[in-house]
């Protein structure tokens, strides 16, 4: 974000920097209806609890923390897969399958390869918890999306990540699968936690809509042509 542009970039002016968050689609993303989840998960096989991670497999996604994570978390012990839903580059899906086989979690991990747009809302919301442990994000659209569809999550504490998660999520290094384990058990084991995590990421996911982003460029835009 603008802190990060401001770091690398020390002598450029402060006040000619503003960070205007993308929005959310409110009339896609948002919470749907029981029955909608149900299709989604008997077409997709999803018969078991999970967690999820969305987006491309790819090394700046970081998806071997969440793999690593939850074969160190009570969701394994307890019987729930862990889901990737998104494409792939390189050889991503070898190396996670490897590294599911060696950590003994292969019969509980599921590639799901790309999913619809139409599904996604149904598929966060069946998830019992969004992981989004990446190194890096442009700007993390899928913590929003799973928010407004009332899902819960543990989302990574580097790079702008914290700005766009805010405190509605709890956040754990990326660096650290332990540490991400332990935010995805204190949430399983407490459905209060889960429950203000879900209350907490709706009320948060509502600010972000592409009526304001649009706005606040404007004006951003028009300060710009006002000061010459």
């Amino acid at each position: 974000g603008r802190q990060r542009l401001l770091h690398h970039f020390p002598d450029f002016p402060a006040e000619r920097v503003r960070a205007v968050h993308l929005g959310v689609d409110h009339t896609h993303f948002r919470v749907p209806a029981p029955e909608r989840v149900a299709a989604t998960k008997a077409r997709l096989g999803l018969k078991r609890p999970f967690l999820l991670q969305v987006g491309l497999l790819d090394r700046h996604k970081n998806p071997e923390t969440s793999l690593a994570a939850f074969a160190d978390s009570c969701a394994r012990a307890e019987g729930w897969e862990l889901v990737f839903a998104g494409g792939e580059a390189g050889d991503q899906r070898r190396i996670l399958e490897e590294r599911a086989r060696a950590l003994g979690v292969a019969d509980s991990v599921r590639l799901l390869g790309g999913v619809s747009g139409a599904e996604l809302p149904q598929l966060y919301a069946a998830a019992g918890l969004l992981l989004f442990p990446s190194w890096y994000e442009g700007f993390g659209l899928p913590v929003l999306e799973a928010m407004a569809c009332g899902t819960a999550g543990v989302a990574s504490s580097a790079c702008g990540i914290p700005e766009i998660a805010a405190a509605a999520w709890p956040l754990a290094d990326p660096a650290a699968p332990e540490a991400f384990a332990a935010a995805v058990d204190r949430l399983l084991q407490s459905p209060d936690r889960i429950d203000a995590a879900r209350r907490s990421g709706l009320g948060h996911a509502a600010r972000f809509t592409w009526e304001r982003c649009v706005k606040e460029t404007i004006g951003f835009l028009e300060l710009g042509s006002d000061n010459g």
